[in-house]
């Protein structure tokens, strides 16, 4: 391929020497020559629009297991605040009312010199999902010892049994209009398929 000499403008050499050119990096483009795009897309704006808002649904928690649970709603909102608290004895249900957070879009105005050094304009559209607004934390009221006095009792049934709290899991309400208005929750289940009891020493202890 033959090379061919080019004749550089000393002027213009003098421009692109200076502080402000000499970083610009120059773009060849057939037809048009050579010429300094513009800097990365400028994100000028930004604004939240949320979706129409999501009546509360009413839940039940059920309560598959054989001993009665205690169930602690947790409102991420209510920072600080003690959870609400309900007892569901085995094979009952209990109703509770949840808000639903709808989510929102957030529209971003970007601002970017075209060819030509115009202003171009790219308005973009993020989906927000809906926040997640609760946590359940789930407590089964568990045997924890047993007494026989053998020198009266020579039967099976003991005299005296011990119950306490043991923790069985924690798990999210589902968020937005995944928790459907009369959605039934087992609780006791839900919380066991996590497999997290450790997970409750991050929240208060039951007090009921």
């Amino acid at each position: 391929m033959t090379k061919f000499p080019v004749a550089v403008n000393c002027a213009c050499c003098a421009l692109l020497a200076s502080s402000s050119l000499a970083e610009q990096r120059f773009v060849h483009v057939p037809m048009l020559g050579y010429y300094a795009p513009g800097p990365t897309p400028a994100y000028v704006h930004r604004e939240i629009v949320g979706r129409p808002p999501l009546r509360p649904a009413r839940v039940l928690f059920g309560n598959s297991g054989r001993n009665e649970i205690s169930v602690q709603i947790v409102d991420h909102r209510a920072v600080g605040e003690r959870p609400t608290e309900i007892r569901v004895p085995p094979g009952e249900s209990v109703e509770v009312t949840l808000d639903r957070h709808a989510g929102g879009v957030a529209i971003e105005t970007h601002m970017s010199r075209g060819l030509y050094g115009e202003w171009i304009e790219d308005v973009r559209r993020v989906v927000i999902p809906p926040d997640f607004l609760y946590d359940v934390v789930v407590y089964e009221n568990a045997v924890t010892s047993v007494y026989f006095d053998r020198t009266k009792n020579k039967g099976p049934i003991p005299d005296d049994v011990k119950r306490g709290l043991r923790s069985i899991g924690v798990f999210p309400v589902p968020r937005g209009d995944r928790l459907k208005d009369g959605a039934r929750i087992d609780a006791y289940t839900e919380a066991r398929s996590y497999d997290n009891p450790g997970a409750a020493r991050a929240y208060p202890y039951p007090q009921k």
